[in-house]
């Protein structure tokens, strides 16, 4: 309940800003404050965070149909995802197999108590030997992550990870926009730089697979 409301209130166009400190005021909730992009996401779930709006809801909905869909039609066996966050966008997936990494270990320890009855799913912390080690997977996925990742030398590493970690596919779904935002922990990228390193570029196949618009919901 107390996650809905605040999800709410920071939604309201306008009067979100100001209502976040009524909000802060009436739950004691500690203001979080950003040194860096491994320390944010840490601190956030260690405090009871969630990943946010874009993991629950109409989002949520519409990016899971149109990855299960995807996973199903191209015959997809293996997933990997930079990104795993609290879990609640992987509730809706159809994964034959699937790796997930996340900077946070309290994401990572709680995506592994969650989804401890599936056997087809595994999480690891990022710069963990797993994560030096595993063998590229068909889909590489990365959800609402890269509009997070502030620093320049944090979001080139990111890239270039992602893109060694796929065999066959990678799923971006990020702003496209080149700008910095009120938030401290957000930052648009455009998707002209959205793209694979150059050594990848001109590999066959590279580019959208769908229409980005299509069936995205509208307020």
């Amino acid at each position: 309940m107390i996650k809905q409301m605040k999800r709410a209130i920071v939604s309201l166009p306008g009067i979100g800003p100001g209502m976040q400190a009524i909000y802060r005021d009436i739950t004691h909730t500690k203001v979080l404050v950003f040194h860096s992009s491994d320390q944010y996401w840490e601190d956030r779930y260690r405090r009871g965070g969630d990943s946010g709006s874009g993991s629950y809801g109409r989002l949520a909905a519409f990016k899971a149909e149109v990855l299960n869909d995807f996973v199903a039609s191209r015959e997809i066996t293996s997933v990997v995802e930079f990104g795993c966050g609290d879990g609640a966008q992987l509730r809706r997936s159809r994964y034959p197999r699937y790796t997930g990494f996340d900077v946070s270990p309290t994401a990572v320890k709680n995506c592994r108590q969650q989804f401890a009855m599936n056997d087809s799913m595994q999480f690891f912390l990022c710069g963990s030997e797993e994560y030096d080690s595993m063998p590229p997977a068909d889909l590489a996925l990365s959800l609402d992550v890269i509009f997070h990742l502030i620093e320049d030398d944090t979001y080139e590493r990111y890239m270039r990870k992602l893109f060694a970690s796929a065999s066959r596919y990678v799923i971006i779904y990020s702003y496209d926009c080149d700008k910095a935002y009120e938030a401290r922990h957000e930052r648009g990228r455009c998707a002209a730089v959205l793209g694979a390193p150059r050594h990848q570029q001109d590999r066959p196949g590279r580019g959208p697979v769908r229409d980005p618009h299509e069936g995205f919901p509208r307020r």
